[in-house]
């Protein structure tokens, strides 16, 4: 019985691996310019990318003494990059050392997406 629930288990997790990945993605690459406008005001959510909203924990609205004052925040984006780091291997599960490179967001996601189309050649 246990080995029949680890491989159903197993055969969704092959399924779901895409959208897994692809929403790590999203989340982790997500950049706030994404939801403003040219004066820095949050756009309707009409006007987001496709897929930024996963990205979004919290928007709140503030009643000040000039109107409405909209905060939108983000998710963790380090969790996200770790765990789509961990889908295409590469962070080992307990590393023994850790090399840190300093990269721009930009950097980032093009590292990432060129790692993952290597690991799928």
């Amino acid at each position: 019985m246990r080995e029949q629930a680890d491989k159903h288990l197993d055969d969704v997790t092959i399924m779901l691996r895409p959208q897994l990945v692809e929403r790590s993605r999203l989340i982790g690459f997500c950049d706030v310019s994404n939801f403003l406008d040219d004066d820095n005001n949050i756009l309707p959510k009409a006007l987001w990318p496709p897929g930024a909203s996963a990205a979004v924990a919290e928007v709140t609205n503030e009643t000040t003494p000039n109107g409405v004052k909209t905060k939108l925040k983000l998710k963790d984006d380090f969790k996200y990059v770790n765990l789509l780091a961990k889908f295409v291997h590469l962070v080992e599960k307990r590393p023994q050392q850790v090399e840190v490179t300093v990269m721009s967001h930009e950097e980032r996601k093009n590292r990432i997406d060129e790692l993952i189309k290597k690991r799928d050649a």
